[in-house]
């Protein structure tokens, strides 16, 4: 989620499933695609109300220096160049690489295209996966 979203999203039940939601149509986001339900992640379920109420007591600004401090002080790869906005890219990377449907992505980023998705998030593939896709081919 884009951190303007965080501040302007509810959290919901839809189907049993606890989500982040961004369907209110008073509210005003990047594009119409950006209207949309993001599942919450099971492991955050717990902290989940505690979290919103820390984002309804701090400001956007004071949200990403904590985030990147909290980057900073754990084991992230590359953490020099993480922000709170980098983790949606590192998320989009890792679903792509375990091979996530990419149409799911791209509506999990509120994208209305999977071209914008692949073409910002799929790069960094592993040779092994590399070599899986290559061996799709029959031999000449």
């Amino acid at each position: 989620m884009r951190l303007s979203e965080l501040y302007k999203c509810k959290i919901v039940t839809e189907d049993g499933v606890k989500c982040f939601s961004l369907l209110d149509p008073k509210i005003k986001l990047k594009t119409n695609t950006s209207y949309r339900l993001i599942p919450i992640h099971s492991s955050l379920l717990d902290d989940i109300d505690n979290y919103s109420n820390y984002l309804k007591s701090v400001k956007s600004a004071t949200l990403a220096r904590n985030t990147t401090d909290i980057i900073k002080a754990n084991n992230f790869k590359d953490k020099q160049k993480k922000s709170l906005y980098s983790l949606r890219h590192s998320i989009a990377t890792e679903l792509i690489h375990r091979e996530a449907d990419s149409n799911i992505v791209s509506e999990l980023l509120g994208h209305s295209h999977t071209s914008m998705t692949l073409s910002r998030y799929s790069k960094g593939y592993t040779v092994t996966q590399l070599k899986a896709v290559i061996e799709l081919l029959e031999a000449v």
